[in-house]
This record gives C-alpha cells, structure tokens and sequence, in this order.
C-alpha cells in the first residue's frame, strides 16, 4: 500500500456489482467500513489480529479492480484494470472477426470445384 493514512471509498459507479459477490463475514465488514471516512489503517485496527492479512489482502484487490479507491487520489498509475478488460475485450472481437472470415472462406472454397 502506498499510503496508509488516506481515507478509502468505493467508486461510484463501481467496475463489478458488489452485491453479487459473495463475502465472507470480515470481507463485508470490511466493505462495510469504506465509507470515505475511514483509512485502510483504521479499517484493519478494528479487526483482530488473525483477520488483518486476509482483510488487507481483500482491500488489495478491490483497490487493484478500482472497486475502491483512495480519497484524495493518488497520482495515476500506468495499471488499470479497465485498460486490460478493454484489451481484452478488443482482442476477443478481433478473434472472433477472423474466425468468421476464415468459416466463410472455407465455406466457399468447399462450394468450389477442386480443378478452379
């Protein structure tokens, strides 16, 4: 973490719908505690030692999805996880554009005498 001290909140709107995940008890109280108000030290000085690795570990990667952010922002960083569903996104439509040109090429080609 860069900055412990930074009062953490949730993005609105936010990149994956939060009442869909399913939560253990310590996630959702963790959830629950980012509110704008409160720092990634303060949510993790409320649970007991046993909870605080896989509390910070959680508050990790919704910060990491951009689920939750720091307020006031840090500087922009070169990771987004935005960036790489767009990536991915594009690439998945480019294989499926060729595949479809290449099922009517085959297609075609069956229709075709084989001394053409």
């Amino acid at each position: 973490m860069l900055d412990f001290d930074n009062n953490l909140t949730v993005r609105k709107p936010t990149p994956i719908p939060l009442e869909k995940l399913t939560l253990s008890r310590t996630q959702g109280f963790v959830l629950s505690r980012v509110d704008g108000t409160t720092s990634f030290r303060d949510i993790i000085s409320t649970l007991p030692d046993e909870g605080s690795d896989p509390a910070s570990r959680f508050l990790f990667g919704l910060l990491i999805m951009g689920v939750v952010v720091y307020d006031p922002p840090l500087a922009d960083g070169p990771f987004r996880v935005a960036n790489i569903l767009r990536d991915h996104a594009d690439r998945r439509a480019l294989e499926k554009m060729q595949e479809k040109t290449i099922l009517q090429s085959y297609a075609r080609m069956r229709k075709q005498n084989p001394h053409e």
